[in-house]
Order: structure tokens, then C-alpha cells, then sequence
């Protein structure tokens, strides 16, 4: 329904009305200062706040310094903590890899059941039908991640980390329930179910959405030249999670004493495999410690934002919304139902932040702003596109021993444990002994706040070239201890995974945190949907012409990508040991921007 305007100056008047009921108001004083001050509002225009937009930095510093001083006034047991949303991290991937080895196994016997001809299993037949059921599976999986992680970033900055804990770890539950129905009552794969429930269940996220959470929730309780080691620490925990859970799974198995568990090995054509329930049992763990985790996230992990700075949050999110008001406003319209909740289910606004808005870049740096906005997009695609190669290829790992090698459960287990002590021994040795002794302490390379140092730059660098010579070994590796030699060689690598997420993260205010791993989030959705499932669709051609170890070399050409635009980050930023960046005073505004009524 349209409103018809006599004159200009109603016009006028109705904008300003609408423009101030759109807009959130933000407050940057103390508590106190409110008090003082209750009742005083001050009246801006349009022009006002679209100055306005680019948050101070000098504020923003501030303003961060003192929840982490709110944080340390807390009692300990309900101080948010880098510890307690480790043992999350720790509990979630120890609950999915304690039954990895033997719900590998079973999916194994299955897809056998599914391809078998007179009684025999083919094993070529049956990798290519788990090689689809892979592709399938993990286009199913990225569909709805990629419509909603950036909002569950934008909703933890809004409502809160420990919601969008709860909604995750609680959907995996009752998703691992709803697969394990589905094992005990089928003798074939049950291929359409499993897609469709993978599909569904996909939307309330996995280990890549509670990672960026947890990511958030580690930025709100780390100092920002803290939280390279901090991240580090968290990926130690997933990975450590990962170690362990394969251990118990392994032990499990041996307890209920099933032969046939180290007999399904790819290579054995054979009668049609079957499976006792008794393999289920690591899979009945993994239920018990996922409801575990469910009642820690629900009534002991603490929040990690403060009602401040959650409202802080929801009036920036407010005031980035008038823009549809506004554009119906001129128009001479009224917004409609649809415009008003689209307002605020746009799911793909998120997005909008991994541009480096100008509304986000600080004063100091606008006479910059191009150039640094070149620089974070370039590293948002470099970062991206090697963490969905290395997932889509580092997914082959298994398939690849189990065909080449003969890997049956215990194999995997070995494997999977491997791969996860050395990753958590790089992370939590590697990393910091990288960072702060030979970097920082031995060559004198200085920590930068808000923007990629040469700490950030050599680390990166460092993994990437490390990765590149492991794939090299996995491409040449003949028998399993070369294999497994270059597997934990390669996990050495992540000592400077971490540096490029952090030094990304510093380009950008710390009440945007969660919308920005929320934002990369759905980016890596998009590309783990795409990338996955072409990479699957070669390494069925190369199986199917006898050269699968080739696989190992789509990581090599994407770390050379990312080396090259590294070295043209570096050059553009001019970065050297003397690198320095302008110093901003610490100070807070004044102004208050309310409601008009």
C-alpha cells in the first residue's frame, strides 16, 4: 500500500522519522557515564551518520580492553575461557572419531552389500559406490551450511556464542541418532535416506560451524596479539579430540571381539560382508558422550559476551539495516511484510563485511582503503581455496590407504590417531616455538595489531612450503610406513595454518568477530560444496587409470598459488623488519546516537 505526500516537506519529515526508527542507537560510555547522562539524547542526521559508519579504532580498543577486564572480575568457575570451549571442542571431535574407524567399516560392508554380484564383492566397484556416496554426501552437506553459517556468526555477535553452541551440538546428536536407526535396520547402503537426513541436519551446522564459533569465542576472551597461540590451542583441541577418539575406538572394538572388523579389506573379493551389531558399539559411545556434551553446552560452559557488548552488536546490526527502508521511503512507499523480514533474514549480508566495507575501515587508513581492501580479499581467496583443497583432498587419505595399502579399521585407527598427535604436537610446540622464538625472539620480526606482519607472512610461508614437500612424499610414497612418514610430515604444516586466519582477523573491529568467521564460514560452505566433489570426480578418473597417488598434487598447486599472492601482499604493504603501524590514541566518543520519537 502506497502513502501519497501533498509536499516536499512532508516528505522530508517522514524520512527522518522512518530514518530514526530504522536506526539503532550506540552508547560508548561507562556505565556511569550513562547514569550521568540519562535522558540526554542527541539528534543526527543522515549525512551525520553515514560519517559516523567507520567505527574509531582507538574506541574500538578500548572498548575490547575493558571486557577482558569484566572477563578477569568474573569467579572462575563462570569465566568464559579459552580451557572451557577447548573441552568442548575436545568432547565434539572425540565423540565423531571415537566411531570413525568402525562406521567407516560397517558403510564399507554396506556399500559391499549394495554392489555385490552372485554373492561377490568387487572392491573397485565398491570404492567407486563409496567415492559417490562421498560426493553426494558432501554436496548434501553444503547446501543449507552455505545459506545459514554467516547468519549463525551474525546471531552469536547478536544473541550470544552459547545459543549457537547449543543449536549445534544438540543437531548433531539427534542426527547421529537418526544414522544409527538407519545402520541397525538396513542390509544395503541406504543411500536416498542417508543424503536426505545429511541435507536437513546440515542446517543447524558440524565441525566447521561450532569451529568458527569457537573461533569467536576465543577472540573475546584472547588479547588480539595473543590470539595466533590461542587459535593454535583450539585447533590442538579439535585435533586432540581426534587422536584420542580413534584410541577408544579401537579398544572398543577389541572388547566385543569381532573378526571380521580387520577382514573387509578392499583388496579381498569375497562373500557378501556383513556386520554384527556389536561393531555398533563405538558408535553407542559416541551417542552418549554427544549427549554429554549437549548438557555441558546447556548449563556449564559460560557465556562469552557481556550484555554490553551483545547490545553493542545488535545496535550495529540495527543500524545497518535502514537502507531498504530508505530506498522504499523515496520511492513514496510504504515497506511491505516481505521488506520488513527480509530486513533481517537476508542471509547472504554477511557476505557484505568480507568486501572490507568502508563503514569498517578506520579514519586513519581511508587514504588506503583500496589498496587494503585488495589485500584482505586476496587473502580471503587464498585462505578459502587451500582449506577447501586440503578438506576435499585430505577426505581421500583413507580411501587411498584402503585401496593402495589394504588399510582395514585397525590401520585406520592407527592413521587417524597418527595424523592427530602430530598435528596437536605442531600445534601446541610447533606454533608458539615458530612464532615467538624464531620469528619474534631470534629474528627480531615485530607483531603488527591491524594488519599481516612479517610473524603473520613467514608463517604462512612456512606451512605452505612444508605442505608442498610432504604431498610430493604421499604422490612417490610405495608401502605404508613412506605413507604415514608423509602424512605426519605434512601435519607440521599447520604450525603456520593458524597465522592466516589471525592475521585476516586483524583487519577487522572486534564487534564484528563473529559476523566475520560466520562469513567465512558460508565462503568455505560455497567452496567445500564445489571443490569436493570435482576433486572426488578426478580422483575416480585416476583410480580408474590406475594412477590415484596423483591425487596428492592438486595441494602442491594451490600452495604455489598462495605463495604467489603472499609475495604480492608483502610487496604491497612494504612490509619489512622495521615495519611499524601508526600508533591511534585510545579514547572513547562521546556522542549518542538514539531513537527520536
Amino acid at each position: 500500500m502506497s502513502t501519497t505526500y501533498s509536499n516536499p516537506e512532508e516528505i522530508i519529515t517522514e524520512e527522518a522519522e522512518l530514518l530514526s526508527e530504522a536506526t539503532a542507537y550506540r552508547r560508548f560510555t561507562d556505565e556511569d557515564e550513562e547514569d550521568e547522562d540519562d535522558g540526554e539524547q542527541t539528534d543526527v542526521n543522515e549525512e551525520a551518520l553515514t560519517e559516523g559508519d567507520a567505527e574509531d579504532l582507538g574506541e574500538d580498543e578500548l572498548w575490547f580492553s575493558e571486557e577482558l577486564t569484566k572477563h578477569k572480575s568474573i569467579h572462575w568457575s563462570k569465566r568464559p575461557s579459552i580451557l572451557q570451549i577447548n573441552v568442548i571442542l575436545f568432547l565434539f571431535t572425540f565423540s565423531l572419531s571415537v566411531s570413525s574407524a568402525s562406521a567407516l567399516v560397517v558403510i564399507f560392508q554396506l556399500c559391499c552389500n549394495t554392489v555385490s554380484k552372485h554373492g561377490l564383492c568387487d572392491p573397485v566397484e565398491a570404492q567407486l559406490y563409496l567415492a559417490t556416496i562421498i560426493q553426494y554426501t558432501t554436496a548434501a552437506g553444503g547446501i543449507l551450511p552455505l545459506l545459514v553459517s554467516a547468519k549463525f556468526g551474525e546471531m552469536s555477535d547478536r544473541f550470544g556464542r552459547k545459543p549457537m553452541i547449543i543449536v549445534i551440538v544438540v543437531g548433531l546428536l539427534l542426527h547421529k541418532l537418526i544414522n544409527y536407526y538407519l545402520f541397525i535396520t538396513s542390509t544395503v547402503f541406504p543411500f536416498t535416506s542417508f543424503i536426505v537426513f545429511q541435507f536437513l541436519f546440515s542446517a543447524v551446522g558440524g565441525v566447521g560451524s561450532l569451529t568458527a564459533i569457537a573461533q569467536s569465542y576465543v577472540s573475546d576472551v584472547a588479547e588480539a596479539t595473543k590470539r595466533t597461540q590461542a587459535m593454535a590451542y583450539t585447533t590442538a583441541a579439535l585435533t586432540a579430540g581426534q587422536a584420542v577418539g580413534p584410541l577408544c575406538g579401537t579398544f572398543l572394538s577389541s572388547l566385543v571381539k569381532v573378526d571380521n572388523m580387520q577382514n573387509i579389506g578392499p583388496t579381498k573379493v569375497g562373500a557378501d560382508a556383513t556386520f554384527s551389531r556389536k561393531q555398533l558399539l563405538p558408535m553407542q559411545v559416541e551417542l552418549g558422550v554427544l549427549a554429554l556434551l549437549s548438557f555441558t553446552a546447556i548449563f556449564i560452559l559460560p557465556e562469552s559476551r557481556s550484555e554490553k557488548a551483545l547490545n553493542k552488536s545488535r545496535a550495529s546490526s540495527i543500524a545497518t539495516i535502514d537502507t531498504n527502508a530508505l530506498n522504499q521511503l523515496r520511492a513514496l512507499e510504504q515497506p511491505s511484510l516481505w521488506t520488513k523480514m527480509n530486513r533481517y533474514l537476508n542471509l547472504f549480508k554477511p557476505l557484505l563485511l568480507l568486501t572490507y566495507p568502508s563503514s569498517i575501515i578506520p579514519i586513519h587508513k581511508k587514504h588506503m582503503e583500496k589498496k587494503y581492501r585488495v589485500i584482505v580479499i586476496l587473502m580471503i581467496i587464498s585462505l578459502t581455496l587451500y582449506s577447501s583443497i586440503f578438506f576435499a583432498v585430505g577426505s581421500i587419505f583413507v580411501q587411498y590407504g584402503m585401496l593402495r595399502f589394504d588399510w582395514g579399521a585397525e590401520e585406520i585407527s592407527y592413521f587417524i590417531t597418527s595424523l592427530s598427535i602430530s598435528t596437536s604436537f605442531a600445534l601446541i610446540v610447533g606454533t608458539p616455538f615458530l612464532n615467538n622464538t624464531i620469528l619474534q625472539k631470534w629474528c627480531g620480526y615485530k607483531v603488527l595489531k591491524h594488519q599481516l606482519d612479517l610473524v603473520d607472512f613467514w608463517s604462512i610461508m612456512f606451512g605452505r612450503v612444508v605442505s608442498s614437500i610432504a604431498n610430493l612424499g604421499l604422490v612417490f610414497a610405495t608401502n605404508n610406513p613412506q605413507f604415514f612418514i608423509a602424512v605426519i610430515a605434512m601435519t607440521f604444516a599447520s604450525a603456520g595454518d593458524t597465522a592466516g586466519t589471525t592475521a585476516l582477523l586483524k583487519f577487522f573491529p572486534n564487534s564484528k568477530i563473529g559476523e566475520f568467521f560466520g562469513a567465512m564460514h558460508m565462503v568455505e560452505s560455497f567452496t567445500t560444496l564445489i571443490l569436493p566433489f570435482i576433486v572426488m570426480a578426478l580422483y575416480k578418473t585416476l583410480i580408474q587409470n590406475g594412477v590415484p597417488q596423483l591425487i596428492f598434487l592438486v595441494i602442491l598447486v594451490t600452495s604455489f598459488i598462495y605463495f604467489v599472492i603472499l609475495l604480492y601482499i608483502k610487496k604491497s604493504l612494504h612490509l619489512t623488519r622495521d615495519s611499524i603501524e601508526e600508533e591511534v590514541e585510545l579514547s572513547r566518543s562521546s556522542s549518542v546516537v538514539s531513537f527520536s520519537t
